[in-house]
């Protein structure tokens, strides 16, 4: 991962919103979709955003076809396939770039398909789980407990700038 590939990509964005449509925010390279450590961060931040991230969102497409892509090489193809659908259905991804994938995850299944279900999952086995319907992932979120009542916030910057009292001494500031 580049450090300052999701600077560059913001200022990409910001001039061409479409920028994100076929450029990942991280730029995984295929060693690094391969390693565990690397989804289980990316898991992490997936689940830190997911209930403030309502879609269509560029950025948290991006990620989520990241994971997809992690989960591809290394763990299960039918997460796989359920993260490309919430890439795409909830977060707004181009369907040019999903569909292939999803449809490389059905042809994997195809392949692999006389191989028995499992519920145990473990980095580097053969193990074949049933279907995941993306919709799963997205309701077994908690998301009554995330629910954000954005009507209620002030999103105002010129309000919000004229709360601050500048005539406070900035030494006892910088003492507390």
């Amino acid at each position: 991962m580049d450090t300052h590939s999701g600077f560059r990509n913001k200022n990409e964005t910001d001039k061409n919103p479409d920028f994100l449509d076929f450029t990942s925010v991280l730029e995984l390279s295929l060693e690094q979709k391969k390693d565990s450590a690397t989804r289980a961060q990316l898991e992490i931040q997936i689940r830190e955003r997911f209930p403030f991230s309502p879609g269509p969102d560029q950025i948290m497409a991006s990620l989520m076809i990241d994971l997809a892509d992690c989960y591809t090489n290394s763990l299960s193809i039918e997460h796989a396939k359920a993260f490309y659908n919430i890439a795409e259905l909830y977060y707004g991804a181009d369907s040019t770039l999903t569909t292939p994938k999803i449809y490389e995850m059905i042809e994997l299944r195809k392949k692999y398909k006389d191989i028995s279900t499992s519920d145990a999952i473990v980095d580097g086995s053969n193990h074949k789980v049933t279907g995941v319907p993306y919709k799963t992932i997205i309701d077994n979120n908690n998301w009554k407990n995330y629910i954000i009542n954005w009507t209620e916030f002030n999103l105002d910057s010129d309000a919000l700038l004229a709360e601050v009292d500048y005539s406070l001494d900035k030494s006892v500031i910088a003492e507390e």
